[in-house]
């Protein structure tokens, strides 16, 4: 079911902007990077998006339903990405704080000194693949505040 709780002026948010979304989400079906995917844009709590564009089953022609569930596949690092950026722009940690410090198991077998900066240029969370420790981690920190005082040396 498709929910609308707000205009997206009634929250700030620049129509135009979803507009850009959604042609740049059609022109990634249109190009065979996606079959379908399943939008839901927020802000302060109230949804001003939700679509379902293209298909969940191409090859039968089924449409996207926005209440379809979707295999997001390798996806985990992005999502463990964007969650860490998250906490960066509120504070709550920098590209210098020690991954310890968040996970402690994380700092055993020499890896106590190893900060987001160094796991993030590397290339890869390896321990964000899912089952992972970080990603068992993420899973519950989405469910109460990260407690960590930053730091601003490494």
């Amino acid at each position: 079911m498709k929910r609308i709780d707000a205009s997206p002026a009634e929250v700030g948010i620049d129509e135009s902007k979803l507009v850009q979304l959604r042609q740049s989400i059609e022109k990634d079906i249109e190009g065979g990077l996606s079959d379908g995917s399943i939008v839901l844009v927020a802000r302060r709590g109230r949804i001003v998006m939700h679509e379902a564009i293209g298909f969940s089953d191409k090859r039968n022609g089924r449409k996207v339903q926005t209440d379809d569930v979707l295999p997001v596949m390798s996806l985990t690092k992005q999502l463990t990405a964007a969650t860490l950026f998250r906490f960066i722009d509120r504070g709550q940690v920098t590209l210098t704080t020690r991954i310890a410090e968040i996970i402690p198991e994380f700092g055993q077998k020499g890896k106590e000194r190893v900060t987001i900066r160094d796991a993030e240029s590397s290339g890869r969370f390896t321990d964000a693949a899912p089952g992972g420790r970080l990603a068992q981690r993420q899973r519950s920190l989405r469910c109460k505040n990260l407690s960590v005082t930053p730091r601003t040396g490494a």
